[in-house]
């Protein structure tokens, strides 16, 4: 089984198999864009190691594992009754800590990924108060370091 090597922002190798790496948009162009006598290690310096592990956690398992058809209004309500073990094992986690990771899925290109987190995010938001979430929206906002306008991807999802 070949394999490829990813490096996130603290330098720590991730290793990858090529075959699963294709479940990426991004991974499999790299790939594909390699020339046949270089290694295949491939850096992400903007990438915490955290959230390289959990892409890669989640390539590992859907490369073996097909993901169910998922009912979004169903879910975001009554997500831990719709979704499988591992899925609600696997978005445990706190908003900002997704929020960062639907932007890596992006970059990735990991579309199941996406939508995995987004159903996940929906679930927490709508049972959140107005001044919760703009408290969630504001600490969002400054640990990215962003300015943001009321048009934006986080209030899409609000």
């Amino acid at each position: 089984m070949e394999e490829i090597i990813l490096i996130p922002s603290n330098g720590k190798e991730i290793k990858l198999s090529k075959d699963t790496a294709k479940l990426s948009v991004l991974l499999q162009s790299l790939i594909e864009d390699l020339p046949d006598n270089d290694k295949p290690i491939f850096y992400f310096y903007n990438v915490k190691y955290e959230v390289l592990k959990k892409i890669v956690d989640f390539l590992n398992y859907y490369n073996n594992n097909k993901p169910k058809e998922i009912n979004r209004v169903v879910a975001i309500y009554d997500f831990e009754n719709e979704m499988s073990k591992w899925d609600i094992e696997y978005t445990n986690m706190d908003v900002n800590s997704i929020i960062d990771l639907i932007y890596n899925a992006n970059l990735f290109g990991i579309k199941s990924l996406i939508e995995l987190l987004t159903i996940k995010l929906d679930s927490i938001m709508i049972k959140k108060n107005s001044d919760e979430l703009i408290k969630i929206k504001n600490e969002n906002n400054k640990k990215n370091d962003v300015v943001v306008n009321e048009n934006d991807l986080f209030n899409e999802i609000l």
